[in-house]
């Protein structure tokens, strides 16, 4: 049996100062994993969600250390107004984009402007209410407090209350809600989303209804995404997450699209259902343009 990777690195780096030498096998061990995690990533069974979620999580943990900084950067740019009128009411509306009532509007103009793209739909049905338990399921377990005015007091950018942590809500805020809330707690009322911040919800639908976007209508595929990366954005200017919390979400987002409407599984569950109930399939699999 040959030498294991840590005794092959600690030989490697013999000659670094013994000081030094830790850091250094520490680094060859990452360098390791990350080349490793991409290359099994790549695999084509897995490519098309394991690249995004790795991509996310490694850009996340390259901006954890960061998020606190660009947060303070964020409440200077609210104090000093730098984004004020228009642009900030604009900034707003677009940090919409990939919600609910941007969903509805996409639906209403695949229906009606290209009717040869409505079967695409139950694609975007379909993994809509699977991000939606995937976003809380992450919240839930991860129980990252706010950076909002209330919260940046009590925590910070590193601390993570897990799925047993508990936040004292006041009884004046949240009527509804009077004294210890646990993170694992995502009912309403919506003001308890304070301890729920990663992964952004808002940034996840966004890039997931951009990958749809881009599959079906691969001319519009880069305004999708900067409509999608402007609302990431939006969500840490407006000190509703850090930034790695965006990056996170985007990563699910970005999977999820890639995995559902690639793979036409709306498509292929409504074949199946009428299959069952004993009609023909009208939604018949057609490969996807890729972005």
């Amino acid at each position: 049996m040959g030498p294991s990777g840590l005794q092959r690195a600690w030989d490697y780096n013999r000659g670094v100062p013994a000081w030094l030498r830790p850091a250094a096998i520490g680094f060859d061990a990452l360098m390791t994993g990350v080349f490793r995690s991409w290359v099994w990533t790549g695999l084509p069974s897995r490519r098309q969600w394991a690249r995004p979620l790795l991509v996310g999580v490694l850009v996340g943990l390259l901006l954890l250390p960061l998020d606190g900084m660009l947060i303070e950067l964020a409440r200077w740019i609210d104090r000093e107004r730098i984004v004020g009128g228009d642009v900030r009411r604009v900034l707003v509306t677009l940090g919409e984009y990939g919600q609910g009532v941007w969903l509805v509007l996409v639906a209403i103009a695949v229906w009606c402007l290209h009717p040869a793209g409505r079967r695409r739909l139950a694609d975007l049905a379909l993994a809509v209410p699977v991000l939606l338990v995937l976003v809380n399921a992450g919240k839930m377990l991860i129980g990252r407090p706010r950076p909002r005015d209330g919260m940046a007091d009590l925590y910070g950018s590193i601390d993570f209350l897990g799925p047993l942590g508990q936040h004292p809500f006041a009884a004046a805020a949240h009527e509804d809600a009077v004294g210890v809330r646990h993170a694992w707690q995502i009912l309403p009322p919506a003001d308890l989303s304070d301890i729920h911040s990663m992964p952004s919800s808002h940034t996840a639908f966004a890039f997931l209804l951009s990958a749809f976007l881009a599959c079906a209508y691969p001319a519009i595929a880069r305004l999708a995404f900067v409509l999608a990366v402007i609302v990431a954005v939006s969500r840490v200017i407006e000190r509703a997450h850090w930034p790695s919390d965006t990056a996170l979400g985007a990563a699910l987002g970005l999977a999820v699209g890639l995995v559902f409407v690639r793979r036409e599984l709306g498509q292929r569950l409504v074949d199946a259902v009428r299959r069952w109930l004993g009609y023909a399939p009208v939604f018949r699999p057609q490969a996807s343009t890729a972005a």
